[in-house]
């Protein structure tokens, strides 16, 4: 088990309970924490309330597609940045292309091959990882020429003032 995987949690939404219970055991073989839903509103309420780090989502579901679930997902500010991959039986390249343009970063046609999606899962959080190490050294960037900008307008007021007395002299 590596470090990174310790605290990672991935939500695993397929109506097909075989299925979700297979990918359930790769992932937890290999260090993950996984949370399943079984449908696409359990998985909008899942992916609020837990904030995973990655969702796998099957795209065929009884209540509400995949896509539709990826585009809300997408479109809230709270889950945005949660990576999605589809799992799915559909792989022609117009469901690929589909799933891209509602917000998933992969696309893996079922059977599942474990190598490929572990590998992808793995690749995925890591990116995830970094995206949100690299905005968080952006903000303390961005607080930290707040403070140098005030600190400069603070210093320049100060010259401009002994400027003034000194002209006056």
């Amino acid at each position: 088990m590596s470090i990174n995987n310790i605290t990672q949690t991935i939500l695993v939404v397929d109506d097909s309970k075989p299925v979700s219970e297979y990918v359930q055991v790769v992932l937890e073989e290999r260090g993950y924490k996984t949370i399943t839903a079984n449908n696409g509103s359990q998985a909008m309420v899942m992916a609020v309330e837990y904030r995973p780090d990655l969702i796998l989502l099957d795209i065929m579901m009884p209540d509400v597609d995949g896509y539709t679930i990826c585009s809300q997902l997408k479109a809230d500010r709270k889950t945005r940045d949660i990576p999605v991959i589809f799992l799915s039986a559909l792989n022609s390249q117009f469901d690929k292309i589909k799933a891209f343009k509602c917000g998933a970063v992969d696309f893996v046609t079922k059977p599942i091959q474990v190598e490929e999606l572990t590998a992808r899962v793995k690749s995925h959080l890591t990116i995830s990882r970094l995206n949100r190490a690299l905005q968080s050294s952006n903000r303390d960037l961005e607080s930290l020429v707040s403070e140098r900008t005030k600190e400069l307008e603070d210093s320049n007021k100060k010259l401009a003032e002994i400027n003034a007395r000194l002209e006056k002299t």
